[in-house]
């Protein structure tokens, strides 16, 4: 080899050397950008379940949990039927975008209800503008809890589902219900592709004579079950007064905490 072809391939080496150095350089600004961004994102909790399950009773409860920890969160109805700005007493606004929806209740509590506005100008092929507004409240709150539609032919429903990182899915411990809800995660699951680690089911209005837990594990045999919630008539109390002064029963504190872990 003589002094030129040595010239070349130190030159070669050089710049090879330059461009691994450049690349690790790059990897770790991807790293530490999916870091931040792992960081900033905050939880979205989906409550759901059939009918009259009480979703909208657990998404408020669940949420005035939250904030209690100084937890900035936002309450959203996706719920066609309103029930949460009924219970909330929270006034009714004819906005279309969703952003100027979204109400300041608490300090650390936001509620985004009356919905059904901006899903009069939806459609199958605009859907998609959900998932962006999801994205977007995402960097601005630590918690986001969606009481969603158990209406499964509303377009909208699937595109909220897979956004989720947790799906609370409400169960009422008897046959019809074990039955609706069998048929429903079927959905999920199989139409929707939602993974079942996402899902959790929580026994709801419990009460004695309930179907045994150990019948609905062999049912939902995939499914953890997070845990039950007793029947309580003096949540229509809260309601007519609402939600004054509501604080968490001690005995379901373990299950909240387990839904927000």
């Amino acid at each position: 080899i003589n002094k030129k072809e040595k010239m070349d391939i130190k030159e070669e080496i050089k710049d090879f050397k330059e461009l691994i150095l450049a690349n690790k350089k790059e990897i770790k600004v991807i790293e530490n950008n999916n870091k931040n961004i792992q960081e900033n994102t905050s939880k979205i909790i989906i409550v759901s379940g059939n009918f009259c399950s009480g979703k909208s009773l657990i998404s408020i409860i669940l949420s005035q949990y939250i904030e209690n920890r100084n937890k900035k969160t936002l309450l959203i109805d996706f719920d066609i039927n309103n029930d949460i700005s009924t219970i909330l007493g929270i006034k009714k606004e004819n906005e279309w975008e969703l952003k100027d929806l979204i109400k300041c209740i608490k300090k650390n509590l936001y509620v985004l209800c009356e919905t059904h506005y901006f899903f009069k100008q939806l459609d199958e092929f605009n859907v998609y503008k959900i998932s962006e507004f999801l994205e977007q409240v995402r960097q601005n709150f630590d918690f986001i809890i969606i009481d969603i539609s158990s209406n499964i032919e509303e377009k909208y429903v699937e595109k909220v589902l897979q956004k989720a990182d947790k799906i609370i899915f409400l169960l009422e411990p008897n046959l019809l219900e074990i039955k609706k809800t069998k048929q429903l995660l079927d959905v999920y699951l199989n139409d929707f592709n939602i993974s079942y680690m996402k899902i959790k089911l929580l026994l709801n209005k419990v009460n004695k004579y309930k179907i045994s837990e150990d019948i609905i594990k062999e049912i939902f045999s995939k499914i953890e079950i997070i845990g039950s919630i007793k029947y309580e008539e003096k949540y229509t109390l809260f309601i007519n007064k609402k939600f004054n002064n509501y604080t968490c029963e001690n005995e379901n504190e373990k299950i909240y905490e387990k839904i927000i872990n």
